[in-house]
């Protein structure tokens, strides 16, 4: 048996992607921006009851919840994440491991779910940035698989905004105002 590298998993190599479910015909999925933390989270109920030979569990079924903390923007995937939660629609989501990318095929491992956001918390202390917090429950299991992303959404993930040349104006179209005096 051949030996394997073994290597650590770090959190700032996972992203999420994120997409409605109605929207799939017509959108790619988006990164939501300035994300912080997110956690899955995996539960099955179990209770236990006694014998003369000892205690015997009994399982329930799964529970997924992926746990997700960004700080606020006017990003149109927190957006539409706020709006999920009043409207109660269904989401897709990836979480893309930048760090598995394989040259040879030109894709990423990935985990995939779909389920609802269930809560929303948006605190704002005046001496903070504002950071909102959620909550996903996943319908089922989520899925392990590979898969490939654009261009758009490599540049995305990796960096907040892609390269501008120096030569470029800038109008409020591109999703920015500039300053005064510019």
């Amino acid at each position: 048996m051949a030996k394997t590298e073994i290597t650590a998993i770090r959190g700032k190599d996972k992203f999420l992607l994120f997409r409605l479910l109605s929207d799939a015909e017509k959108d790619i999925a988006a990164k939501l921006a300035l994300q912080t933390v997110h956690e899955w989270k995996y539960e099955r109920d179990s209770n236990s009851k006694p014998s003369k030979d000892g205690a015997v569990n009994a399982t329930g079924g799964l529970t997924v919840e992926l746990e997700i903390e960004a700080i606020a923007s006017n990003d149109p995937v927190n957006n539409m994440l706020f709006e999920s939660v009043l409207m109660d629609e269904k989401l897709e989501v990836w979480e893309v491991n930048m760090a598995s990318y394989k040259e040879d095929t030109d894709d990423y491992e990935m985990l995939y779910a779909r389920g609802n956001l269930n809560e929303w918390s948006d605190p704002n202390d005046v001496e903070d940035l504002a950071e909102i917090s959620t909550t996903m429950s996943i319908d089922g299991r989520p899925v392990k698989g590979r898969a490939k992303l654009t261009d758009e959404q490599k540049l995305i993930i990796e960096s907040l905004y892609g390269f501008r040349k120096p030569g470029e104006k800038v109008t409020a179209e591109d999703g920015e105002i500039p300053s005064a005096g510019a």
